[in-house]
Parts: C-alpha cells; structure tokens; sequence
C-alpha cells in the first residue's frame, strides 16, 4: 500500500531532526561501541547511553565492554590495541592516560576542541588538567575522586566532637581517632585505606603538604619532611587500633556501615555507597584531606572518556557521545547515580541539575572541596611500575602493623624505586 504525499510528509516531519553527519553515521555503521569502567558504576553507563540515544536517535551508543577496575580496563585495552579491535571509545583512569598514550591507543581531542571550546561545555581549570598530558587534553573527564575521611558523627559526638568540631588537620584529626578509639573494644578509632591502587593515598598524603615523588630530572623527591610526616601518619593509623585487624578495604566499609569503626579514609566516590547504606542508622560526616601548604595538590583518581576511532565518521559519532557524557545533562546523571564528583561546572553551579540536589547532600561537600587542589594522579612511570606499586604497598602495610618503622619502610621504598624506577636513583 503506497502513501499519499500528504501522509509521507505528516511521518516525516514527526521524525526526529538529525543533521547530515548523523544521517550518514546511522546509514553506514553500528553503535558507537563504548568500554566502561569501573563495574560498580554500571548503571550510571546505562542511564548515560539510555539518554544519548534519546537524544541522537539515529546515532546511537552500545557498551560491548565492561571491567570491574581502571587497571583491569586499560589491560583489556592494550590487549585489543594488539589485534586491532579496540572499541569507539573507552572509559579510562586518569593515572592510565600517560600509558595509553605511550602506546598509541588513545588520541588528543585538541583537533575537535580548543579550551575554549571545553570551557563552553562547562568544563576548565583543574578537571581539564587531569586529562592533560604535556600541552594536550588526551580525554574528557567524566567523574573524579578523591580520597577523603568518612566519619561516624554519632561515635565522634559519643568521642567529645560534636558536628560543626570536627578537626580538618592532621594533629586535630589522629586525636580524635584516638578518643574514638578508647570508646571501647567494640571500636577500632581509624583506617588508613593503604591498599588503593598504584599507591593514590599514600601519594596524596606527601602532594597534599607539598611533596613530590620525582623532581624533574625524575630523581626521587619523597624522602623530604613531607614523605617522613606522610609514614608518620601511616604509623599513628596503626597504634590506635589498625594494627590489630589487618583487613581489607572491603572488610573495613562493612565494619564502617556496620557502626565499629569511628573513621575511614577511603575515595569521595565512596559517598553514595555509605550514604545508602548507613541509612539513618548514623549520620556521616566527610572532610576533606588536610591541605598542609600553598603548594599542596590532591592527586584526582575518577575516569576519562577517551578516543580511540580513527575513521573519520566513527570518529565524529564517538566525539559526539563523549561530548554528551561530560555536558551539563550526562554530568547530572553521574552525579545522581554515583558518588563521583562531576567535572562539568554548569551542572554542579546549575538548581535544576546539581546545584539543588547537592546542597541537601553534605556528604558530597568534601569531595567537591577537593577539585580545587586537583592534580593528575601520579605514577611511577616504567615497565615495572606495577611491581614497585607492590612493593611499596607492603611497606606502607608494615608501618601500619608496625611491623616496620617509618624510617626502615622509606629506606626500602627507596630502595624499590631506584632499582625499578628508570633514572630515579
């Protein structure tokens, strides 16, 4: 049965408008294919394809991919870029970019948009940065993190700290652990998250008072007072009650939700989980890492959205998808359904997106504190940058069960990076 001129033109003008570009994509290709990180976070990329395809509805987006970890992800990643199957795009970790880049997988965005450009979007200062490697962006950042203390305020008020005394140095914050611990043995006063990957805390602890871990030739930089204080911190977790339970970061958030721990450092983006499954059992309370001098940093973990499409159609199409996931209305979503802090400043300044919906949330407060320090996430660079994250994560774990002090363990982490770390020694 054909259809009168009329009838064709009343469906045709009820279609949604597409430009040209997306016309082509959709009448030559597949889903722009996406790899996303971490699982955890699955329904944040399923509520962002959902809505992109909403709104490119002839260009659409599919997840072919998803790993449980940012390291896990970029293996993955280099394992496709060796048989030449890598996906249109890919959700990455900040502290991976540099190793990406290294290899080839993943491009700059400098040639689809200058920094005023991303500025437009809603996008500058800091959150650019941590996808900056030398003078260029190698992605857009979609969610950043950043560690942080997470505390019971119904054992800190039992402890003689009421809400609005909570301390935010380091000397306020250990005394307080140690009155939180002496509330009973049913207690442990702190945990120091050691174990994070590529050694993020540790590493945030010696940038947050100014340290670094190489200077510029790439020699070692963190035998300073910064990385002694930083060991020091480590050892003071382990005397008021860390020493005694050697678990994991999983074990530590189930005695944290389940009320037996007083406080615990662990990443921003943990906020949603402990907000839901505290309910309103206690309250928590976050601060931010202490900040010690002018040019203290606070290395950003989270994930990038970066390139990997060299055909100029699929190209564009993924550009447009990664666009969207760092705009104003993806942002909103990652704010909503994670704990991750946005890194679009439309959204979070916005009423009707994040800007309402924050401030009835203060257990998000530290976290967005935080994005003014915000540094790319250091690592050791190398072949065996893996192994010296190991190594250094087992000495960070002897001073915290004391069995090590903190001047044995610098001198073994020395060690380790210089027999590792090229040029570092």
């Amino acid at each position: 049965m054909s259809l009168k001129r009329r009838e064709f033109l009343r469906i045709a003008c009820a279609l949604p408008l597409v430009s040209l570009a997306e016309r082509a994509f959709a009448l030559d290709s597949p889903a722009v294919q996406v790899s996303v990180t971490p699982s955890i976070f699955r329904t944040m990329f399923d509520q962002l394809i959902t809505r992109y395809d909403q709104v490119h509805p002839a260009m659409k987006a599919a997840i072919r991919e998803t790993n449980p970890d940012q390291i896990a992800q970029m293996q993955s990643t280099l394992r496709q870029a060796l048989i030449n199957d890598l996906p249109d795009v890919s959700f990455q970790g900040f502290a991976y970019l540099a190793t990406l880049k290294e290899q080839g997988v993943i491009q700059p965005i400098k040639e689809l948009v200058s920094d005023s450009g991303l500025a437009e979007l809603g996008i500058s200062g800091p959150v650019v940065e941590a996808c900056r490697i030398g003078p260029d962006a190698y992605g857009l950042a979609v969610g950043l993190s950043f560690p942080v203390l997470f505390i019971n305020a119904t054992l800190a008020e039992r402890a003689g700290f009421a809400e609005n005394d909570i301390p935010t140095d380091w000397n306020g914050i250990m005394e307080m652990v140690r009155k939180l611990a002496a509330l009973g043995s049913d207690v442990q006063g702190g945990y120091f998250q050691y174990q994070a990957d590529s050694n993020w805390t540790w590493v945030a602890l010696v940038e947050a008072a100014g340290g670094r871990m190489l200077d510029d030739n790439g020699a070692i930089a963190f035998t300073g007072d910064e990385g002694k204080r930083s060991l020091e911190i480590l050892a003071e977790f382990g005397r008021v009650g860390q020493a005694r339970y050697d678990v994991n970061r999983e074990q530590a958030r189930t005695l944290f939700n389940g009320g037996q721990l007083g406080m615990i450092l662990d990443s921003s983006s943990s906020a949603a989980a402990f907000h839901s499954a505290v309910a309103s059992r206690f309250k928590v309370i976050a601060v931010p890492l202490p900040v010690s001098h002018p040019r203290g940093r606070i290395p950003a973990a989270g994930v990038a959205a970066v390139l990997h499409a060299k055909d100029p159609p699929r190209r564009w199409a993924s550009w447009q998808f990664m666009k969207y996931c760092a705009a104003p209305e993806g942002q909103t979503i990652v704010g909503k359904t994670t704990g991750y802090v946005p890194a679009n400043r439309i959204a979070l300044e916005t009423p009707g997106m994040l800007g309402e919906w924050y401030a009835g949330r203060p257990i998000y407060k530290a976290g967005l504190a935080s994005v003014a320090y915000a540094a790319p996430w250091f690592i050791f660079p190398g072949k065996d940058s893996a192994r010296v994250s190991n190594e250094i994560t087992e000495s960070l774990r002897q001073v915290v069960m004391l069995q090590k002090t903190p001047e044995e363990a610098m001198r073994d982490i020395v060690k380790t990076v210089k027999r590792f770390v090229p040029g570092a020694g």
